[in-house]
């Protein structure tokens, strides 16, 4: 079992759009868990040499090694939007070739659908980041250098620079914990699983990134391993953190160190 601290910085933010709700989806308020395992099948592909077209095939593969996946927002504050674009629908309707500067309904040529971006702002002046935490089995193909590649999270516009990688500590705590420990990682509520809340703290669904069966869009849409997480938040007044205990069903408490706040627990799947 190897354990990884990441910290990834956003150049503007990201797209991550919520699958199955039209032409036009909001966007998640923070990258989910899913699109590290993406990015980090990306990187591992150009490593061992194998093409994009198995970038699926190769996230249900690597997603089977990992333990626990979490994140803390260092000082990154995201700001959901909208925005709305044009797009182009070229091709010949009514015996008119589109696009054509041609006095037509323009209703023809062009649709303007809003689709969810989200902005991520900084609260102390600093580009903003995000700390990811990757607890792995011994014989998980993963190294450094793939976590090192990482080039974006979320669609081929979410650029990222990865600015520290370091081998942590873990130590697996077991499945059950009768005393209340702190986290500042996102969590999932699941089963068995008790979690008092400390505010500010966000709530999002996303696909378990554990063991994936389906491409997590698909998984969305047939809801499918859908977790309700809880993610505390830091802004300049506060920070939010959770306390957990309990005994969750297929699940297991990991320990993990931090590099400025110690030592922390989170959530994952049991060996």
């Amino acid at each position: 079992m190897r354990g990884y601290s990441v910290d990834v910085e956003f150049t503007w933010g990201f797209q991550a759009r919520v699958a199955g709700l039209g032409k036009s989806p909001p966007s998640f308020l923070f990258p989910p868990p899913t699109t590290l395992v993406g990015a980090l099948a990306a990187s591992y592909s150009r490593r061992v040499k194998r093409g994009e077209s198995e970038g699926v095939e190769l996230m249900l593969e690597l997603s089977r090694h990992i333990l626990a996946l979490s994140f803390r927002p260092l000082n990154a504050r995201p700001l959901a939007f909208m925005d709305v674009g044009r797009v182009i629908a070229p091709g010949q309707r009514g015996g008119v070739y589109y696009p054509t500067v041609r006095d037509v309904f323009v209703y023809k040529s062009f649709d303007a659908p809003a689709r969810g971006s989200t902005i991520m702002g900084s609260i102390d002046n600093e580009p903003p980041r995000i700390r990811y935490v990757l607890v792995v089995e011994d014989d998980g193909p993963f190294t450094q250098e793939d976590l090192w590649s990482i080039r974006r999270l979320g669609s081929k516009e979410s650029l990222v620079s990865v600015v520290r990688v370091e081998e942590i500590p873990v130590f697996e705590l077991g499945g059950s914990m009768r005393e209340e420990r702190r986290t500042l990682y996102a969590t999932p509520e699941v089963e068995g699983l008790r979690v008092k809340k400390h505010e500010p703290v966000a709530r999002e669904l996303y696909v378990s990134p554990y063991r994936l069966n389906y491409p997590p869009s698909a998984a969305y849409v047939q809801g499918v391993g859908i977790l309700s997480y809880l993610i505390p938040m830091r802004l300049e007044y506060a920070e939010g953190y959770l306390e957990v205990s309990g005994a969750p069903s297929g699940y297991s408490f990991y320990e993990v160190e931090d590099l400025e706040k110690g030592r922390n627990v989170v959530v994952g799947v049991a060996r």
